[in-house]
């Protein structure tokens, strides 16, 4: 990744994610939807800026290339949404949560993760199939490089079961 495109996403990531997204116990936790919305918002341009700055286009590969990743990004937004949901379940449980109730996030987790997998390999094929292999390596790279900044920035805002 380059130096700029690294310092674009660390930044967006740090300024704009909530500074802690757990409760306390026995309190009622709830993310406002307006900071929801604007949280994806903010999460989706990131992920454009990223990919306008990382992914090399030839020329008359953009009309091509730009239509198909907006496609994947309204289909990510269900597993996004779903994720959010989780976050917000686990934030909730977290002090308490029973045996059963930690297994039943892990799967959900571990659900979410595949599809999202599974979501990024079928634009993956689709995008090198339909522009370039090339164009689909950088696309994966650099979706890849996101989304462990996003992970890596919600797994030190999560405290372990039983905290």
């Amino acid at each position: 990744m380059n130096t700029r495109l690294f310092a674009v996403l660390l930044l967006a990531l740090f300024l704009n994610a909530p500074t802690s997204l757990t409760a306390q116990a026995g309190q009622d936790f709830e993310i406002p939807a307006e900071f929801m919305d604007a949280l994806r918002k903010d999460v989706r341009q990131l992920r454009t800026q990223a990919m306008q700055s990382a992914v090399i286009l030839q020329p008359g590969q953009a009309t091509t290339f730009w239509p198909i990743y907006d496609e994947y990004q309204a289909e990510l937004e269900d597993i996004t949404q779903a994720r959010a949901e989780l976050v917000r379940d686990y934030a909730v449980q977290f002090a308490t949560m029973s045996d059963d109730e930690a297994v039943e996030l892990g799967h959900r987790a571990m659900e979410l993760r595949e599809e999202r997998a599974s979501l990024v390999r079928r634009y993956f094929d689709r995008i090198a199939s339909e522009v370039s292999g090339t164009t689909a390596g950088q696309f994966y790279q650099v979706e890849q490089q996101v989304q462990l900044l996003l992970d890596l920035k919600l797994a030190s805002e999560l405290p372990l079961i039983g905290e």
